[in-house]
């Protein structure tokens, strides 16, 4: 586990770090696991859409036969880390 600045990374939760945090500050950090980028909340996918490996894997998921995001409107990476 690598260690930045005092943030950790990996399948570590970057909240769980600083236990003298204060309660609001607790309420907004909580329940995220940083990435290799090393970010301290959600990120933004500034983005309207996202890229299939095939024409089979996007009908498949503009189908429903498989959970993907397909366009940001209906679905996206920000959303579903507000609704979790």
């Amino acid at each position: 586990m690598a260690e930045v600045s005092g943030f950790f990374y990996g399948n570590i939760n970057v909240s769980n770090q600083n236990k003298n945090w204060n309660i609001k500050t607790k309420a907004i950090r909580s329940g995220h696991t940083a990435s290799a980028e090393l970010e301290h909340s959600e990120p933004i996918f500034a983005t309207s859409s996202f890229t299939f490996s095939s024409a089979k894997d996007a009908a498949e998921c503009f189908s429903g036969e498989r959970v993907g995001n397909i366009y940001s409107r209906f679905s996206n990476p920000t959303v579903e880390s507000f609704q979790n």
